[in-house]
């Protein structure tokens, strides 16, 4: 295209221009990115074909026009505001991105680059303004080989730097930007190796670099340092070089590579790293706090729920008595039932909720939770119905133990809110994606859109938390970390006054039928001798009641080194070992037992624990042969030692030997 200039831009000679004249005309004329001559009024008095192409105007058209029409109505202000800066002399230059519409009514994000063309007397005479079309970044290696004029007259208004290198990593060009990056002025680096100011941590792996992207061009974006002149501070500059030639001849450019003042970034990189580190430090105080809260609370109940059980099952215990126990009982077990919530919900929130999958009957484990509700829903008058959907496979693989959770959560809550009707739970089964599907409907108040969209939240509760009904308002969160967890999703459907469905599905491949379990041997109870390691008088206390109501021997050891001592001057055919005690934690005194020549020396040891990872404790630094969770059921308690007897194929010594 034609690029006359209108007015006073035709009195600059177009025929027999000098030579730095038509050095610029040609600059103007071919650069790659867009470039214009702008009146004080917005009004375009040249453009180059580049800018035209960028917004698909003629130059004709363009130079009919100003910048202001063409500008997004979003960024006019900004662009506005730089520019009256700059007019005012108080911005030397200004860069920016905003947006173009394009002839078709389109957008095109660019990087605008504005700076001021004055008279001698330093008087505004018009803008000229660099376009780079953000969408489609190119670089025009051949425009920079011209000649360094052209390179300076790009560079002036970038606000990176740009270093031209020849074959042996010396400059041949540098840009002005180095002044405001680096505080040096570009002849302190033409003629000289950047790796002279460059940190010496660095130097080494970026001349490697450099010979490997000489030899096959080879090379992303690197990061180095060089210190500031006048500042004494570190830079950190990232790299990002391309070739200007395949065969370079001595002293000519051969590097084009454009350096970006990163040193912000790094800080905010670090500081952020730094604050992964606190926060994993964080997470690690957590799960040792979680783990002491289990441990300081589930200990207590222990006692609470073993002895209100015990006492429960006299005969003497007169009527008022029974009530009596059998609310203390219904209360522990309660606060138990919170404080499994809330390390529930915290394995979850953190990631670290295992699942074991096994072959199970999906029939039969939501009908068995179905059926739990019994009692209560026949004491409100509710039916309670079950349905299989479709053809379910006879067993899948999934753990039965979270899935149960998630059905005693929602049938217990379908319950809790329905005075009348029922609840109904569906079990379908997807077979292309081999999810089962599940769904929990009542017939109770409902909920509106505002309690359906924060109802699965943490701590969140339908209507007054102080109500009647309860609840640390975890469980239907936990239901939607379990479902998560297991593949799947839940949702809710519902409105006021039309009860509620919960819809849940998770991931349950057929599997093949379980593998009978073979049955335990019948151990002479009464020949049986048990050490119990437990810094708990009462824990201790309540096992012997237990052990002893059984025929079995029992012994005491009120700590971690009390047990290591009583197994290494006794033999025992089993040992019950607490987790955290003073002196000598359970895991230490079980390294001392079996790394000792005793009599205990390969004596199965349960781990006898009110934490909650108990079940799915890490076997590399807790080797235990089994486990025993607090607080204690006696039936639990009899499997523990049967499997763990079992499995160690020891036969009762008797207690004589």
């Amino acid at each position: 295209m034609t690029i006359e200039a209108q007015g006073p831009a035709a009195q600059d000679g177009r025929r027999g221009l000098p030579g730095d004249d038509q050095l610029f005309e040609n600059a103007f004329r071919h650069a790659p990115i867009g470039m214009a001559l702008v009146s004080l009024e917005g009004l375009f008095l040249r453009v180059n074909d580049a800018f035209c192409a960028m917004l698909g105007y003629s130059a004709e058209e363009m130079l009919v026009c100003d910048f202001q029409t063409l500008t997004h109505p979003d960024d006019l202000d900004a662009d506005l505001h730089l520019l009256a800066a700059l007019t005012e002399g108080r911005l030397p230059h200004y860069q920016m991105e905003k947006r173009y519409f394009r002839k078709d009514a389109t957008e095109v994000w660019v990087s605008l680059s504005v700076s001021m063309v004055s008279d001698d007397a330093g008087r505004p005479l018009h803008y000229i303004a660099q376009v780079k079309d953000l969408t489609e970044r190119r670089l025009s290696e051949a425009a920079l080989r011209d000649s360094e004029a052209r390179y300076r007259l790009m560079s002036d208004n970038m606000t990176d730097l740009i270093v031209v290198t020849d074959i042996t990593g010396t400059a041949t060009f540098v840009s002005p930007s180095c002044r405001s990056i680096l505080g040096y002025e570009p002849e302190d680096l033409v003629g000289s190796r950047l790796a002279a100011i460059m940190h010496p941590d660095e130097v080494d792996d970026l001349i490697a670099n450099f010979r490997r992207f000489c030899a096959d061009g080879a090379m992303g974006r690197l990061r180095w340092r060089v210190r500031h002149k006048t500042e004494g501070r570190w830079v950190w500059l990232e790299s990002n070089p391309s070739r200007l030639t395949e065969q370079p001849l001595p002293g000519q450019g051969y590097v084009f590579d454009t350096l970006r003042d990163v040193t912000a970034q790094i800080a905010q990189e670090e500081a952020l790293a730094a604050a992964t580190v606190a926060a994993e430090a964080a997470t690690r105080a957590k799960s040792e706090f979680l783990a002491n809260m289990s441990h300081e609370i589930r200990t207590p109940l222990t006692a609470v729920i073993g002895f209100t059980d015990l006492l429960h099952a006299r005969a003497d215990l007169d009527p008022g008595a029974r009530g009596q126990v059998e609310r203390v009982n219904s209360a522990g077990k309660a606060l138990l039932s919170i404080v499994n919530d809330i390390l529930d919900f915290s394995k979850l929130e953190a990631g670290r909720y295992e699942l074991t999958a096994q072959s199970v009957s999906p029939v039969e484990v939501a009908r068995d939770a179905l059926l739990m509700f019994t009692p209560p829903a026949d004491a409100k008058g509710l039916a309670l119905d079950f349905v299989e959907d479709g053809d379910l496979p006879a067993f899948v693989a999934l753990d039965p133990i979270r899935l149960r959770q998630i059905l005693l959560n929602l049938i217990g809550n379908a319950i809790k809110f329905t005075d009348t009707g029922g609840i109904t739970l569906t079990v379908g089964y997807a077979m292309a994606d081999q999810k089962l599907r599940i769904a929990v409907r009542d017939t109770g108040v409902g909920l509106t859109p505002s309690q359906q969209a924060a109802l699965f939240e943490r701590f969140s509760q339908v209507g007054n938390p102080s109500a009647a009904h309860g609840g640390t308002g975890l469980g239907l969160a936990i239901c939607r970390g379990l479902a998560e967890a297991m593949g799947g999703a839940i949702s809710v459907h519902s409105a006021m006054g039309e009860g509620s469905t919960f819809l849940f599905d998770i991931d349950a491949p057929e599997a093949a039928a379980p593998t009978a379990e073979a049955a335990h041997d019948a151990f002479d109870m009464d020949a049986l001798r048990v050490l119990v390691v437990d810094d708990n008088p009462s824990n201790r206390e309540l096992v012997r009641i237990m052990l002893e109501g059984a025929g079995i021997e029992v012994t005491d050891a009120v700590d971690g080194q009390d047990g290591v001592d009583q197994a290494a001057a006794d033999r025992f055919d089993i040992i019950l070992m607490d987790m955290r005690m003073p002196r000598m934690t359970g895991d230490q005194a079980l390294r001392v037992i079996r790394g000792s020549d005793g009599p205990n020396r390969l004596t199965p040891v349960l781990a006898f624990s009110a934490e909650a990872d108990v079940a799915r404790w890490d076997t590399e630094r807790f080797p235990f042969d089994g486990f025993v969770r607090k607080p204690l059921v006696v039936t639990e308690l009899m499997h523990a030692l049967a499997e763990a007897l079992d499995a160690a194929n020891a036969p009762v010594v008797d207690a004589a030997a």
